[in-house]
């Protein structure tokens, strides 16, 4: 059974834990003292935080190497290959390393982790009078990702999470921008822009009178070209409070009800891994709450092994969702980053799960396009895969793109057992071997 200490319950109250602190306290009671000392390991290279609330309510401590919330959040040690964890080990405890020595050697494991994929900052960041942006992301025609500077963390770290390397330090690009005006002049440059994402990060680790700052400007009918504003967020996951019990939940919510006013559609962009994020006391009425001042509920998630490759936990969630009018847009493969093959599933396996995923849900309830890979040519999504002769053939379509001309293009690749990317799969027939880059 889950844990049931009650964990804190307003902002002032709670402090995440890193590494350190969460060896204190009493959740690390209950984890084999190898475990223990391997986080102290593998925080070094991966980002590592979490809250009282997904310790006390979600990860089921009775049996927690196996439970998927825990794999969730907790790093393993096998995401790193073995050479490189002991190195690092040893140079942690069984050497004289200096923390200069210590960070290089970081700094070279995660260099090699390829630690924004998609070409995101080659291909995705634009200029504004000249100057290169760092906290714009500007991919497909009407949308923007915009990364608040205050934003940029979250309130529990998944290891398998792309956005990885927004939480660590080093000599790497980091997206971030504290300027509202930058925003508002990239707007006022791009007329067809209709969709403004609060991306980081999360967006609702910040304080409801720092983020109105960026929104209010917005719903300026000014710019009339402006119909949705989307937060993309984890934080009904992992900290259901800020919606209704945390100093600033009414100012936030208040922000949602005015959004709304103005006439734009407030789009809550919900993180959903697994359905027992959703089947708490605190999720419940963080839903309520938000249904209550008419934002929209929407939904993405990653396939990840051992926490959701099996398609009656999808099955599950999905019906979930569809209890608390969420509607589901995408199901992803893990992105090739970070300890991607620690986490991925394979594009074949992917297809199956969802496929029968699907078959075990009434027809009643909404189901995502999935599997989805986010390339930097865009979104993939697998549509069929099957046995020609003695080949594995894939059957993709263009979902999304920059080139607007592409979208709806479908193509075929031959698969290895293992393909778990794009980059990974072979063209066949002629196919354009551009529509394959990762």
């Amino acid at each position: 059974m889950l844990a049931s200490s009650k964990a804190a319950t307003t902002s002032t109250q709670y402090s995440h834990l890193d590494d350190v602190t969460f060896a204190k306290t009493v959740f690390a009671q209950k984890m084999q003292e190898q475990d223990v000392a391997d986080l102290r390991v593998l925080a070094r290279v991966f980002p590592f935080r979490v809250s009282p609330y997904v310790l006390s309510d979600l990860i089921n401590w009775d049996d927690y190497q196996r439970d998927p919330i825990y794999r969730m959040v907790f790093p393993a040690r096998e995401m790193l290959p073995h050479q490189e964890f002991r190195r690092l080990e040893r140079m942690l405890h069984a050497t004289m390393a200096s923390d200069s020595e210590i960070r290089t050697e970081v700094y070279r494991i995660r260099a090699e982790m390829n630690p924004h994929p998609g070409g995101q900052v080659e291909l995705n960041l634009p200029t504004l009078d000249g100057v290169r942006l760092s906290g714009i992301q500007h991919k497909y025609r009407d949308v923007i990702l915009f990364f608040p500077a205050a934003g940029q963390t979250c309130h529990t770290y998944c290891p398998f999470c792309f956005r990885w390397a927004q939480f660590v330090d080093g000599n790497h690009v980091k997206f971030a921008e504290r300027e509202v005006s930058v925003l508002l002049r990239y707007l006022d440059q791009q007329p067809l822009v209709r969709d403004v994402l609060f991306t980081g990060g999360d967006p609702f680790v910040m304080s409801a009178r720092m983020l109105n700052r960026y929104v209010k400007p917005l719903l300026d009918r000014k710019r009339p070209q402006i119909q949705v504003i989307r937060f993309g967020t984890k934080a009904l996951g992992y900290w259901p409070y800020r919606f209704f019990a945390d100093d600033d939940s009414t100012e936030l919510l208040e922000l949602f009800e005015n959004i709304v006013a103005s006439g734009i559609q407030c789009v809550i962009m919900l993180h959903n891994s697994h359905a027992r994020e959703l089947s708490t006391g605190p999720a419940r009425e963080a839903l309520a709450q938000l249904r209550g001042v008419g934002v929209t509920l929407r939904s993405q998630g990653a396939i990840v092994r051992g926490v959701n490759d099996d398609s009656d936990t999808w099955a599950d969630l999905w019906e979930q969702e569809e209890r608390e009018s969420i509607q589901p847009c995408y199901a992803y493969q893990v992105r090739n980053t970070g300890a991607h093959r620690f986490f991925r599933v394979s594009i074949a396996k992917a297809f199956g799960i969802m496929h029968v995923a699907r078959l075990r849900v009434p027809k009643n309830v909404p189901t995502p396009r999935a599997p989805v890979m986010s390339t930097s040519r865009g979104k993939i999504q697998i549509i069929d895969v099957r046995k020609v002769g003695a080949d594995r053939v894939v059957e993709m379509k263009v979902i999304r793109c920059p080139n607007e001309e592409v979208v709806g293009t479908t193509f075929v690749g031959r698969l290895r057992d293992d393909s778990g990317w794009i980059d990974e799969v072979e063209p066949i027939n002629g196919v354009d071997p551009s529509l394959f880059s990762a």
